[in-house]
């Protein structure tokens, strides 16, 4: 079943949306997204989100930022507050420079392509490798600067193809909050860096966000005091965008009938994978059967509870229910990245 957010979006939906909102300059979108996907329980994974985004479009022109977010992880680790995720996600937005080159290769087909060359003798005795060993590509690859092989190799073995990387520059690589920044990227950054014949320390500059930007997002966080039914008609500002289509959404692998039955008929169920609502079932004591229906402690419970929590999906307007379970064409991924070419 699909995990559904404080606000019964699609969870996977959600993540995509921000992508798409950011790389477009949609600031305002942006923002509702990524407060979306932090207060529905999801705040490690926000930072592994705001990492992809980073590494995907702005590291090769921006490396100089990766620095920066390492501190203001740090800095959320000890504050745990929104507000460092907010100048993340608006220092995005203010970035001009940007480029395609880790997720055509992280996220598009990956095939080794032959590489041309001569190795160290040297080298490859170090690493005890015969000529005929595999990992003399990956050798061959980090000599040409060819990021899609080194991709190629590393999630073909990570170990090994570690243990090559850092013979071949001589060094240890420092990897740092892995469980924010995948592994693997810590080395195509590392690797790309070196690949680099220079690289130009840009100075920093406090970007201080508008206030009208403030006042929305203190909207966003408030909490809702209003009838349980009226809120996804209230605090649903915006659709899932059909240009997600591109990519492999995790709602593919269930027909439109399993997602919208889920979310009529089995909200609960979905919406307990997500912290937010997880919290809440449990501060009720609510378990769920095999049939992902709710049970309740008695009736008493069950009655006061859906005084307080009952969203009723099935009885809101189309414009409600559009803005989370329509259904989204899928087209190919070239055409999003023209489209966000040309902004």
């Amino acid at each position: 079943m699909l995990s559904l957010s404080k606000h019964l979006y699609i969870v996977d939906d959600i993540k995509w949306s921000f992508i798409d909102a950011i790389m477009n300059k949609r600031i305002e979108e942006s923002l509702f997204w990524i407060v979306e996907y932090y207060t529905s329980g999801y705040k490690e994974e926000t930072w592994q989100l705001l990492w992809i985004v980073y590494d995907c479009f702005y590291y090769t022109q921006n490396m100089y930022y990766a620095e920066k977010m390492k501190k203001l992880y740090e800095k959320w680790r000890k504050e745990n507050s929104l507000s460092v995720i907010i100048s993340i996600v608006y220092k995005f937005y203010k970035i001009n420079k940007y480029d395609f080159t880790f997720f055509n290769i992280v996220f598009r087909f990956c095939k080794y392509k032959r590489v041309n060359g001569v190795i160290d003798d040297k080298l490859r005795n170090e690493l005890r490798m015969h000529k005929s060993n595999l990992f003399n590509k990956l050798i061959l690859s980090l000599q040409a600067g060819h990021f899609r092989n080194v991709w190629f190799f590393v999630n073909y073995n990570l170990e090994k193809s570690l243990k090559v990387i850092q013979a071949f520059y001589k060094t240890n690589i420092n990897f740092k909050h892995t469980n924010v920044q995948d592994i693997k990227m810590q080395i195509m950054e590392y690797v790309y860096m070196q690949n680099m014949k220079c690289r130009k320390k840009k100075k920093q500059f406090t970007i201080r966000i508008p206030q009208k930007l403030k006042t929305y997002i203190e909207e966003l966080v408030k909490p809702y005091s209003g009838k349980p039914h009226c809120m996804l008609k209230e605090r649903r500002l915006y659709e899932i965008p059909d240009s997600i289509g591109c990519f492999y959404l995790e709602r593919n692998n269930y027909s439109m009938e399993e997602i919208r039955d889920n979310y009529f008929y089995n909200w609960e169920c979905g919406a307990n994978k997500s912290k937010y609502w997880r919290t809440i079932f449990e501060h009720w004591a609510i378990e769920f059967d095999e049939n992902k229906q709710p049970i309740f402690i008695n009736d008493d419970i069950h009655e006061k509870f859906y005084e307080k929590y009952n969203l009723e999906p099935d009885e809101q307007s189309n414009e409600t229910h559009n803005k989370s379970i329509k259904y989204i064409d899928h087209y190919d991924v070239v055409d999003w990245m023209k489209s966000v070419k040309s902004i």
